[in-house]
């Protein structure tokens, strides 16, 4: 019994000796980890527009500035070209986002490009794929995505114009909602768009209309889990461009729900049961070792002292 207690007062005394730093330690892990996972670095790549069309493509550059990305690699124009995008391009990026305006067509090369990297992400710790597409004039950006979709989630979706504009609700039952509870993000606009159809319940972002349709979206989310078999990228896809208008703090918004997704589990973390808690791994557990070394050092350097 005696030793017991004197195996207990020791232990005692090791962790008040010890536990000022187990804080610091602590503190530290968390705030690397912080860092780590909202480390963004964004590719953006466009269409050729004309004139007119250019400000929302640079807006949406701006809005993701905005809402604070690491960095951001703009490549205006790459959807048009014949020559395929190269895997390498996307290799390091968090998020890619894709805009097309409404002029410029993409080239079927692009969408295969699109369609391998969706499927067999380049980055092996998660990357988001964001589209912001508008079929405003005669573009069929959304019908051709529609394979593409298919073929990371096998869930056999279809795609419809509608020539009008409405104000589209958030669709508050989806699990995925609260990255989109800023009030800015309550709704959004909509004009000229296309809407996606058997769209599963849960993966709807942003509903078809006012008086929303089952299974029809105007935008849409699909985590890691659900794409290609845990294989695939994140996707945020919308069948418009007019939540993203230059300068407007909606946009802003957007572009930081689109990156706190990214960093969530549901794009880092296949395990269906795995939603809130974030884990350290790949550089992440790194940067904690050098902390906890660092710490360790300035123990040692008291000492000599």
């Amino acid at each position: 019994m005696e030793k017991s207690e004197n195996v207990y007062k020791h232990t005692r005394e090791i962790l008040a000796k010890y536990s000022r730093n187990l804080r610091h330690v602590c503190l530290i892990a968390l705030c690397l980890f912080a860092c780590a996972a909202h480390a963004q670095r964004v590719l953006i790549l466009t269409t050729r527009e004309s004139p007119g069309f250019v400000p929302w493509l640079t807006g949406i550059r701006d809005a993701y500035q905005a809402a604070g990305a690491t960095s951001i690699d703009y490549r205006y124009g790459v959807l048009n070209r014949t020559t395929p995008a190269p895997t390498s391009l996307f290799a390091d990026k968090d998020v890619v986002v894709i805009a097309a305006a409404g002029n410029g067509a993409i080239n079927a090369v692009q969408y295969n490009v699109l369609a391998n990297v969706m499927k067999n992400r380049p980055n092996p710790n998660g990357m988001t794929f964001v589209f912001y597409l508008d079929p405003c004039c005669g573009q069929t950006y959304i019908s051709d995505m529609v394979s593409p979709l298919n073929g990371v989630t096998g869930w056999g979706l279809g795609s419809i114009h509608i020539n009008s504009s409405d104000t589209l609700p958030l669709n508050t039952a989806s699990p995925y909602q609260s990255f989109f509870s800023d009030p800015a993000l309550a709704t959004i606009p909509a004009s000229a768009y296309s809407v996606l159809t058997n769209v599963p319940a849960n993966n709807i972002i942003y509903n078809d209309s006012a008086t929303p349709t089952p299974g029809k979206a105007h935008t849409i989310f699909i985590p890691r889990r659900e794409a290609n078999h845990g294989n695939g990228a994140c996707v945020l896809f919308s069948g418009d461009m007019n939540m993203m208008a230059p300068g407007s703090p909606r946009s802003v918004a957007l572009a930081r729900a689109a990156m706190d997704l990214n960093a969530s589990t549901h794009c880092k973390d296949t395990n269906t049961s795995n939603y809130a808690v974030p884990t350290l791994q790949g550089w992440g557990l790194g940067l904690l070792a050098v902390g906890m070394g660092a710490l360790a050092w300035r123990r040692q350097r008291r000492r000599v002292a």
